[in-house]
């Protein structure tokens, strides 16, 4: 039975010798080091000799074991080290361009537009969004009553507090904080409970100029729109 073993042990490495990809590997491991395969039954028979030969034994099965195991690890590391040539990368090669995107195309108008006023002296102002009824009607000489306060034509928050519905808000904090001569436009996002549609949105883009200066009239208004 000792001889059985030196022979199963023989029979893993010729076999393992003719292995050439990791497919077949795992097949070998199967059939030798599995749970079920002739390794693991070599060593569950030493349980079938004698007192005297188990030692003998078991120093055989786990020499095998051990003999079979190592060249199976050397293999598989062998392989693994292998890339296929479809795999092959040249590190020398330029990289692939990423792709970015482009800005939206109210981005661009919004930034075009920007760019012509700015060549006219203006200079671009922001405010927040979220406003209060001051700036977002009372400085604008919208009273109470107006239709335009209507809390159904505006996104309330609380009794004080709403999304601005016009960006004429950005002009009022411009004023309270800079002396004239002032000359901004002020771009943004404004807020309005419109019906979706292909022409109405609830959130829309505005663009607003603002000139306070001595003498200035309709015809600097009129000039900077034929500009």
């Amino acid at each position: 039975m000792l001889d059985d073993f030196k022979q199963i042990g023989k029979e893993a490495l010729e076999d393992l010798r003719k292995v050439q990809d990791i497919e077949s590997l795992e097949q070998w491991r199967i059939k030798y080091l599995s749970r079920k395969g002739r390794i693991t039954q070599m060593l569950s028979r030493i349980s079938e000799f004698s007192p005297e030969e188990k030692p003998l034994a078991g120093q055989l099965a786990n020499k095998v074991k051990k003999e079979v195991t190592a060249a199976f690890e050397t293999i598989r590391e062998t392989l693994g080290s292998r890339r296929p040539a479809a795999e092959f990368f040249d590190v020398t090669l330029p990289g692939e361009r990423a792709r970015i995107g482009r800005p939206h195309v109210i981005t661009q108008t919004l930034n075009e537009l920007l760019d012509i006023f700015g060549r006219m002296g203006f200079a671009v102002a922001y405010g927040p969004e979220v406003e209060d009824e001051w700036h977002n009607f009372v400085a604008l000489n919208i009273p109470r009553e107006h239709p335009a306060r209507d809390p159904a034509d505006n996104f309330y928050i609380d009794d004080n507090t709403l999304l601005r519905s016009q960006t004429s808000t950005i002009q009022i904090r411009v004023m309270e904080r800079t002396r004239p001569p002032i000359r901004i436009v002020a771009p943004g996002r404004v807020y309005r409970p419109d019906t979706v549609d292909a022409t109405h949105m609830f959130m829309f883009h505005q663009l607003e100029a603002l000139v306070v200066d001595e003498a200035v009239t309709m015809v600097d208004m009129k000039t900077t729109i034929e500009q």
